[in-house]
């Protein structure tokens, strides 16, 4: 499997809270319904104490397909019509990404 990370900071005038409601309640559903080849979305909160500094990124966003080619067709579609309208939807609640692709290898003890 190929992932994508996502990493992400809210934007200043939303609380934690505002942040991902939107996410989980708009963004992920949008995902889905304009990027087809997108097996899974999972989304990381960073957890912090009060005492914690502000943290340098809000969500480490994980989204995993199934091929390269799936990946680079899901990239081609982001170069479409849809990326607009993901980016509309981002920027009401995403002040700033970073984004790697990784190759995903997973190791369960025992």
């Amino acid at each position: 499997m190929v992932k994508v990370m996502i990493f992400i900071k809210r934007r200043a005038d939303l609380s934690m809270e505002e942040f991902r409601r939107h996410y989980e309640e708009v963004h992920v559903p949008l995902s889905f319904e304009h990027l087809p080849l997108m097996r899974k979305h999972a989304r990381n909160y960073v957890w912090r104490r009060s005492t914690d500094p502000e943290p340098e990124y809000d969500c480490v966003t994980e989204c995993w397909f199934d091929s390269w080619e799936d990946m680079k067709a899901t990239g081609a579609l982001l170069a479409s019509e849809k990326r607009e309208i993901i980016r509309q939807d981002e920027a009401r609640f995403i002040a700033s990404t970073r984004s790697i692709v990784t190759e995903e290898s997973v190791s369960i003890p025992g």
